[in-house]
């Protein structure tokens, strides 16, 4: 039972972001917002919406855990597995205004929602600041798109506007019952198997919401719209800490706790993630598929230290993703020579 309810809650997670999606796209589009702002907020709005639903889902159900592991867990995933998958398909060339403002932007994010958990905890107070910072960074890029900081595309969708408004509502009532089920089943699975929630979440709920992130980013990629696909994770990657973590914190009846192993390991991971989106695009603005299978590669670092850290502590770890992980990335940084390639 506990599975039928796992897989028929990502199921309908999935269905109802692929329907927020199409429908949020083709209305935003409509109105002349062009598509690299499209995959910063909508898209990325769209992919992140199983992650609000569980947030909130897990909150009200009192199973924290598996909230902090998924947006944490998810993002981890989002660099790590999904971009480095899509640059394995095809090499992925950033637009100017990603590796300029959204990457810094991610860094900042990121650091800024790691020291808010580094306390063992998330609460109302926390919430409202990364909430705060959600206003910030969409207003800066509803600024940028009135200043014409980015072309318009072409509007190529067809699909009545009418239709648009029922995929937009459609999905995201999908998302509501498919998160309801989705925890569900994940709790019910963990307590099965032995498994703690919070691994759950960083594990199982982590990938199985991030499949909007994969489907559409390859799918990016093999049109050859790699801005995309990185748009897509770098701004989806943003609005989990900015708008899905608060979310914890405001529907929980008492601040969500912490746990001490995912402030000295995943924490560091997610910075780590962040981080080599800035070390793989900062220098040519490009992602080719080498730098996409060390992306997969440090994905499965970080299963193994999941596994390692079942057994027991694990300080190796540790020092592997707080010196480690940094040294490497700041090297390949360095590595890179030559004039960026943007995607204008």
């Amino acid at each position: 039972m506990a599975w039928l309810l796992f897989l028929g809650g990502l199921a309908g997670l999935l269905i109802g972001a692929e329907g927020l999606i199409k429908g949020a796209c083709r209305i935003a589009v409509s109105l002349g917002i062009s598509r690299i702002i499209v995959g910063l907020t909508v898209v990325a709005f769209g992919t992140s919406a199983p992650e609000m639903g569980i947030s909130v889902a897990s909150a009200l159900g009192g199973t924290g855990d598996v909230a902090i592991g998924n947006v944490v867990g998810s993002n981890i995933a989002n660099v790590f597995l999904i971009l480095g998958a899509a640059a394995v398909t095809a090499p992925l060339l950033a637009h100017r205004q990603v590796v300029k403002f959204d990457i810094p932007a991610m860094l900042l994010v990121t650091l800024a929602a790691s020291l808010l958990m580094v306390d063992g905890r998330v609460g109302p107070v926390d919430g409202g600041i990364l909430l705060l910072g959600a206003a910030v960074y969409l207003t800066l890029l509803v600024r940028m798109a009135k200043k014409g900081a980015v072309k318009v595309d072409d509007v190529d969708d067809k699909t009545p506007m009418w239709l648009s408004w029922i995929f937009l509502i459609g999905g995201a009532g999908l998302l509501v019952v498919g998160s309801q089920l989705f925890v569900s089943g994940a709790v019910d699975i963990a307590k099965s198997l032995g498994m703690s929630e919070l691994v759950v979440g960083l594990t199982i709920a982590a990938v199985g919401t991030s499949a909007p992130e994969l489907a559409t980013s390859i799918v990016a990629a093999r049109r050859g719209e790699g801005d995309l696909a990185i748009g897509n994770i770098v701004g989806s990657n943003i609005l989990n800490l900015l708008l899905a973590l608060p979310l914890i914190g405001f529907f929980s009846a008492v601040p969500v706790v912490v746990r001490p192993e995912a402030i000295w390991h995943d924490l560091p991971a997610m910075g780590a993630a962040a981080l080599a989106v800035w070390a793989v695009l900062g220098g040519r603005a490009k992602i080719r598929r080498v730098e996409g299978g060390l992306l997969i590669g440090l994905y499965a670092l970080f299963i193994a230290d999941l596994i390692i850290r079942s057994q027991g502590p694990a300080p190796f770890m540790v020092l592997v993703w707080y010196v480690g992980a940094p040294i490497a990335l700041l090297i390949v940084r360095l590595r890179q020579k030559g004039r960026p390639a943007f995607k204008d």
